[in-house]
């Protein structure tokens, strides 16, 4: 498995994920140094435009899926695979039998239900920096945590980075 906390460069992290310009709903904090938060160089206020030019995904911990039963993709009861990152359209890279692999989501993150085959039992810390440029020429770094149990999902509210709507 992969050393942990490890980096994953010039990344949008869902489907139809697009850099460009964006607009918070929502306040957000700007950062100097992409990874550290111990300073704030300043703050967007709601409806501020600014320019996403670049991002990357900081896996801080993996997500641990047991699987219960067994599975199309060749996993039987008692296997423990690790999500690495989200690939977008429901797939994930993961670490499972001692290889790295790409599959489709197979596992509930929530209830289970008697067509349960896998389970997720932690769920990963994906953080994900974007470096940013304001109307200002200010510049600096947006720290967005991933808070979806399945995809990728953050709670700040910004119209701009999903191409799809």
């Amino acid at each position: 498995m992969p050393k942990y906390p490890f980096v994953q460069y010039k990344v949008c992290p869902f489907e139809c994920c697009q850099f460009g310009k964006w607009v918070t709903h929502s306040p957000l904090n700007v950062y100097p140094e992409e990874g550290d938060t111990s300073s704030v160089s300043f703050r967007i206020i709601p409806v501020d435009s600014f320019t996403a030019l670049t991002g990357n995904i900081h896996m801080i911990r993996p997500g641990v899926v047991v699987v219960i039963r067994d599975s199309i993709e060749g996993f039987h009861p008692g296997d423990t695979l690790y999500t690495l990152a989200y690939g977008g359209e429901g797939n994930y890279d993961i670490w499972a039998h001692g290889k790295f692999d790409y599959v489709e989501q197979f596992w509930d993150t929530d209830e289970m239900t008697d067509r349960t085959v896998a389970v997720l039992v932690s769920k990963p810390l994906m953080i994900w920096w974007v470096r940013i440029k304001c109307r200002n020429s200010r510049e600096g770094w947006l720290r967005l945590i991933n808070t979806a149990t399945s995809g990728f999902g953050i709670d700040e509210e910004i119209d701009g980075m999903d191409g799809c709507g």
